[in-house]
């Protein structure tokens, strides 16, 4: 693992060379200028927000220096307007207690309280300290802000659009292992409840991951934006093939055989290529065809035979005194074969998505 990081494909790695090369601007800078006994505040503010993603990296950045600089103002009305030693040694523990409660929660936050904490306990000591203190926090803090922003944008920074085809083909693949036990029982396939379960984790996982991304893309700069257009409709629309899956399983989970019908078969198996040829769409980078998907499923003939039925029993009864169960089942039937329609129209739409974000 170690030796298959060291390229200028991995991300971590990308990531190294640019902290190191940030730190080496942030030493030269803070020697140079002569910042002071506290400019490893400009090295250790490099190290705390600069991170592989650009995104994550932008919004530490945000938090660092307005933390820092509410903070150094609460910091500055506290010591002006109380006096007393004790009360400020009770804001000191709040200030404390407060950062190290939100340092893995919002950073934000922490930062407010991690600079009051400095500042206050410098004010121990002298007033005039502190004023130093306060100046060179802020200084410091948004000099190492500045250097981890700059390295962020120049040095091999990592761009969301670069992953987008892999976090979609992951979708897809797990959205099909996905639907493939939860339709498989429709013709006649057990359904194996911990296999189920783990294939909903999957999909589930994925689909939280593409939208991770698309939003982390959000934040990068507009021409980084790339295809956004198009990533967000494939987004939209993986959500909703997740969500179409999820209620068809719903159905399967109740194991009634009535269900269970050869009609199906050839609705699962034309699903089942569409999945394939969407899949295959996105692993093209050329001018290749990757196939026609069908929009259209074969008609349901014992839909249409019950449905059938239905009418010709509600015309002879007309005293209301009808079937529950018989009503019940068609309902379901009706809403399973609606179902299967909605999905294969999910994927036949994504077919035309994903080919244009497979265009370099």
């Amino acid at each position: 693992l170690f030796v298959e990081n060291i390229s200028f494909k991995s991300g971590q790695f990308r990531h190294a060379i640019r902290v190191m090369v940030a730190l080496m601007i942030g030493l030269v800078v803070s020697r140079l200028f002569n910042l002071g006994h506290h400019s490893y505040w400009v090295l250790m503010t490099i190290i705390i927000i600069l991170k592989p993603s650009y995104s994550l990296g932008r919004q530490k950045n945000i938090d660092r220096i307005g933390g820092t600089i509410i903070g150094g103002i609460i910091s500055f009305l506290t010591i002006y307007f109380i006096s007393d030693v004790d009360a400020i040694f009770v804001v000191i523990c709040f200030a404390t207690l407060l950062s190290c409660s939100m340092l893995r929660i919002n950073y934000f936050v922490y930062a407010i309280g991690m600079t009051m904490m400095v500042i206050l306990s410098y004010d121990f000591i002298s007033s005039k300290i502190m004023s130093e203190v306060l100046m060179q926090r802020i200084l410091n803090s948004g000099i190492g802000c500045a250097i981890g922003y700059v390295a962020s944008l120049f040095v091999l920074p990592n761009w969301e659009h670069v992953q987008k085809n892999q976090y979609a083909a992951e979708v897809m693949a797990t959205n099909k292992a996905y639907f493939i036990p939860v339709a498989g029982y429709f013709i006649g396939k057990p359904l194996a409840i911990e296999y189920f379960k783990l294939c909903r984790k999957n999909a589930f996982i994925a689909l939280a991951n593409l939208s991770d991304n698309f939003q982390r893309m959000l934040s990068d700069p507009k021409r980084q934006q790339v295809k956004l257009q198009e990533y967000h409709q494939f987004v939209v629309t993986s959500n909703m093939l997740c969500s179409y899956i999820a209620s068809l399983s719903y159905y399967a989970q109740q194991e009634d055989k009535r269900f269970v019908s050869e009609e199906f078969t050839l609705v699962y198996s034309q699903i089942k290529q569409n999945f394939d040829t969407v899949q295959h769409a996105l692993a093209l980078t050329g001018d290749e065809e990757a196939g026609t998907v069908l929009r259209q499923l074969p008609v349901n003939q014992k839909l249409m035979e019950l449905l059938e039925q239905r009418k010709k029993e509600l015309q002879v009864s007309q005293d209301g005194a009808h079937n529950t169960s018989i009503r019940k089942f068609l309902t379901d039937y009706k809403t399973i074969n609606s179902l299967f329609n909605l999905i294969n129209g999910v994927v036949a739409d994504q077919k035309k998505t994903v080919t244009e974000l497979a265009k370099r």
